[in-house]
């Protein structure tokens, strides 16, 4: 195709738009990631497989855990709070509607925010256990798009 031809801008203008696309997608994806929001991941021998899932509003934060036991607990945002250091202090309860099904569960995680990685303990009525959560980024930017 020579430079003459009337197809080049038409071209040129494509390529331009699939460039900006990609370059959207890239601010879209690092954006969505660069707070505590998202769905992370944590796995170990005490307490077994867990799924975190966190939004940060503003100063608010919900959400929810699905513990080891298979029981999914509501974060309580009064109790729950996101220091400036990134340290973090959450606690989970069995939801009010769900109590008829479970009995009353109460956990607090202490720990910190960092390198998309949530480490730190959870206090439970069996004791306290050094949990890491890691962030599924693709589950994430998902789930801040859909929530």
């Amino acid at each position: 195709m020579d430079s003459s031809s009337p197809k080049l801008p038409l071209l040129l203008f494509n390529m331009a738009l699939v460039l900006i696309a990609i370059g959207a997608g890239w601010f879209i994806f690092n954006s969505s990631l660069d707070n505590v929001s998202g769905e992370y991941f944590s796995s170990g021998e005490k307490l077994g497989n867990m799924r975190l899932s966190l939004k940060k509003n503003a100063h608010d934060l919900t959400g929810l855990l699905d513990y080891a036991d298979g029981t999914t607990l509501e974060l309580v945002p009064e109790y729950s709070s996101l220091q400036a250091n990134n340290s973090l202090q959450l606690t989970f309860e069995v939801p009010k509607s769900q109590l008829r099904r479970y009995r009353p569960h109460h956990i607090t995680f202490k720990g910190n925010y960092a390198d998309n990685t949530i480490s730190g303990t959870i206090e439970d009525l069996g004791g306290i256990y050094p949990t890491t959560f890691q962030r599924n980024p693709f589950a994430s930017v998902i789930r801040n798009f859909i929530h």
